[in-house]
């Protein structure tokens, strides 16, 4: 279906266009249905299963937890015991009393204490020795600097702080001269250059000067002044002449207008002249009536013109829907017979009445399906099992030895039930013989409830037997049934499944949980694994393996459609984004594909894998 209309309305270059007229609106829409409803239903399986997973997921990350946290105690004990022995050993090599580590803390922090304190005497001892050797220094260098400067020398009873305090005097003094004679040469420097440049910008002053006195005599030359016009002159003549030029721009566009109306107006005679010589085949009457009054009645004459064409456009496009109309009635006329035909051919029958019947047929087929549906559910229901293991006590049973089993059991069970009645009855002739010898009616009346209860159970029994044995059989038949609808699918998928992920997972098979059927994945060494137990790029390529295996079975059945993936490798590897390129490269030789993705690197790997069967194209954002 898609194919046919991608050729009528898009044909590739070189394709002949499909001379089939395109399907209708109503099998496309059907087509897209139903391909939405199965991926619907897959998504919804999926993210069941999805968050199944993650519950198991966080409930085994949390059993690690505390896994993790048993053995970093275990850890912490282990390294405990082995600090006592090691501590154990350094007080028995040390000689000393058995102290444990909390005890000792105050003996280390006390012995830490004095070797600071000592440590602390001795630097400052050395410190004080440092200090006493700097001053003398110090001494004999402000000696050396008073002799230089003709000062008189520091006594030698004199303190070292007051000699200090007189030597900063004397620096403080002698840098604050050096600091005077500095900015004094600074600002001579200054001076000397403003002078230079008060020189220079005088000179270039006259001679810019100079300059713009001869300009303007120019200037007033041009506009008939005296080199010696004040501005004010200069100003009142080039307003006149700003005043003269608007003026001669005025008179010029009013003699170009004046020759456009000219031109315009003879044109307009012209083209009356030439549209009533048209119209009314004859010339242009000279009498009294104007131009505008001969051109009104030629307007007139163009609107019911232009409504009677509209009128006969009208009419034509009735007569053109009224036809297309009729060729779509044929049409589907002829697809309607087609289908008829199709149906005919699928059937095996010549004649529509025959086709009814086999409809009939098919009808009574989905009815006895709907009856074996609620047969499967009542065996489950009735037997407390589930249908694997119904379908595993019914291996291999023969459903006419079956039959014939319950034939048997029937009639064994009716032979039971008229021997249970008549010991009942003798039962109640010697209880009644019973009652009679001991006067009270309650022991006759508790047998009798007892015999009643025990013939229930047989009745019972007889139908349970029937029940177990009728489910047997019919799980038989839908075990059957399941591998004559369900297997090609479940088929496909494997072989899907197993490209994906390259070998590693072999199939997909359908098991059961108590009552429900679930889907798992069966690894190369044989091993069945849940959705659950599978990781999330795992799900992610059965479901895909599930979803293509349904795509080509419809193809298999029905138009092929378009597929349309977005982003499905989101959680693969390359290899395996590797190997489903390659299963959607055998796919699209059956319908067309359409992969789109945001990942770059993705075209590397199709490149490597299908390099020569795609076609790339980059959507602007």
């Amino acid at each position: 279906l898609w194919l046919g209309i991608r050729r009528r309305f898009m044909p590739l270059p070189g394709e002949a266009g499909s001379a089939e007229p395109p399907p209708p609106a109503d099998r496309y829409e059907q087509a897209v249905t139903s391909a939405d409803d199965a991926a619907d239903g897959l998504f919804a399986d999926a993210e069941r299963a999805t968050r199944y997973a993650e519950f198991r997921v966080r409930e085994s990350q949390m059993q690690n937890g505390i896994a993790l946290a048993r053995a970093r105690e275990a850890t912490a004990v282990s390294e405990r015991d082995d600090l006592d022995r090691r501590w154990a050993a350094l007080l028995a090599a040390h000689s000393l009393p058995p102290l444990k580590i909390t005890e000792s803390a105050q003996w280390l922090a006390r012995r830490e204490a004095f070797l600071q304190q000592f440590d602390t005497s001795r630097a400052k001892q050395q410190e004080a020795r440092l200090c006493r050797t700097l001053a003398q220094d110090i001494r004999s260098r402000i000696t050396g600097i008073h002799g230089v400067m003709n000062l008189p020398a520091p006594a030698a009873a004199e303190r070292l702080s007051e000699t200090l305090v007189r030597a900063r005097g004397i620096a403080k003094r002698h840098a604050e001269q050096r600091t005077q004679r500095q900015l004094k040469a600074t600002h001579r420097a200054n001076a000397d250059a403003a002078l230079k440049h008060a020189d220079a910008a005088t000179s270039a002053s006259g001679t810019q000067l100079d300059d713009w006195k001869r300009q303007w005599a120019q200037a007033m030359g041009t506009i008939r002044l005296a080199a010696d016009a004040s501005e004010e002159e200069a100003t009142a003549r080039l307003q006149q002449l700003s005043e003269l030029a608007q003026a001669h721009g005025a008179l010029d566009r009013s003699r170009n207008e004046q020759r456009n109306a000219r031109i315009q107006i003879d044109d307009y005679q012209s083209r009356l002249v030439r549209a009533w010589q048209r119209v009314r085949d004859e010339r242009l009457p000279a009498d009294e009536r104007s131009a505008d009054v001969l051109a009104g009645e030629l307007y007139r004459e163009l609107i019911f013109t232009r409504a009677r064409q509209e009128k006969k456009n009208t009419l034509s496009q009735q007569i053109d829907d009224d036809r297309q109309a009729v060729a779509e009635a044929r049409q589907a006329a002829d697809e309607a017979a087609r289908i008829i035909d199709k149906l005919l051919a699928q059937a095996d029958c010549q004649t529509i009445e025959s086709l009814e019947l086999i409809e009939q047929q098919s009808a009574q087929r989905t009815a006895l399906a709907a009856t074996v549906r609620e047969t499967e559910a009542r065996l489950v229901k009735s037997t407390a099992l589930s249908l694997a293991e119904v379908l595993k006590q019914a291996e291999g049973q023969d459903p006419d030895a079956v039959a014939e089993a319950l034939d048997r059991n029937s009639q064994e069970n009716e032979q039971n039930a008229a021997d249970v009645q008549q010991r009942h009855a003798a039962y109640l002739t010697a209880r009644q013989t019973f009652d009679r010898m001991d006067g009270s009616a309650a022991a006759a009346d508790a047998q009798q409830q007892t015999a009643q209860h025990a013939a229930r159970i047989s009745e019972l029994g007889a139908d349970y037997a029937a029940s177990r044995i009728a489910s047997a059989v019919l799980a038989q038949v839908i075990d059957t049934y399941q591998k004559r609808n369900q297997g090609p699918l479940i088929d496909q998928a494997s072989k899907r499944f197993a490209a994906i992920t390259a070998g590693r997972y072999t199939s997909v098979v359908v098991d059961y949980d108590e009552d429900k059927q679930i889907l798992k994945a069966t690894r190369a060494d044989g091993e069945r694994l849940s959705m659950e137990q599978l990781s999330t790029g795992r799900r992610d390529q059965l479901f895909l393996a599930l979803r293509l295996a349904a795509i080509e079975g419809h193809l298999d059945n029905g138009e092929p459609l378009p597929v349309i993936v977005d982003d499905i490798t989101i959680h693969f590897d390359d290899q395996a984004a590797a190997a489903t390129f390659q299963v959607l490269a055998d796919l699209s030789r059956r319908t067309q594909v359409l992969f789109l993705t945001h990942h770059e690197h993705l075209l590397d790997v199709a490149k490597a894998s299908i390099a020569g069967t795609y076609r790339s194209h980059r959507l602007s954002s």
